[in-house]
């Protein structure tokens, strides 16, 4: 599973295209393309992508552009027919790891870790606002018990504030 890392409204954070160059030297993503040629032949090709030309060549290959296959990276394999023979797939599944679904598998995987970042910091949220309520009640309670005579000064109870703020937050951890 590939860690992703998100921005604070939770979409996905995007590496600046200096950072993607870095690893183009020791870094690749396997890809499929098809289509015609200019005289007409069909072909396939899988290619070792660099991921600062992955969006591009993504996008080149979703509109059947024509374009210059080794200008994206290596190409692997690659041939003049319509599709790949069944041994070049397996071949391709067993030695890179190729899955033929990679976009559904990635947009399952960046909901799931969404999810759960969504769901941490939103945890995180409410530590933070409970933390600035409990602060908030102490102060009040100080400036109280300054300005009333000891005899009037409310006794803590089980209803006291705080916590029930604790048993908030231990609530929502525990449905984590």
């Amino acid at each position: 599973m590939i860690a992703l890392a998100f921005d604070e409204s939770g979409n996905v954070a995007v590496p600046a295209p200096r950072e993607l160059e870095k690893i183009d030297t020791h870094t690749y993503v396997v890809a499929f393309t098809d289509g015609k040629v200019a005289d007409g032949r069909h072909y396939y090709a899988y290619i070792a992508v660099k991921p600062s030309l992955y969006q591009e060549f993504y996008n080149n290959t979703l509109e059947k552009k024509p374009m210059v296959l080794s200008n994206y990276g290596t190409v692997i394999i690659a041939d003049f027919l319509q599709n790949p023979p069944e041994e070049i797939v397996e071949f391709m599944r067993n030695e890179f790891g190729f899955e033929d679904n990679l976009e559904d598998s990635l947009k399952q995987q960046v909901s799931a870790q969404r999810t759960a970042y969504i769901k941490e910091n939103e945890i995180k949220r409410t530590q933070d606002i409970v933390s600035m309520m409990k602060q908030s009640n102490n102060k009040n309670n100080l400036d109280q018990q300054l300005s009333e005579p000891a005899d009037k000064q409310p006794q803590p109870t089980a209803d006291n504030r705080d916590q029930r703020l604790d048993d908030i937050i231990a609530m929502m951890k525990k449905n984590q």
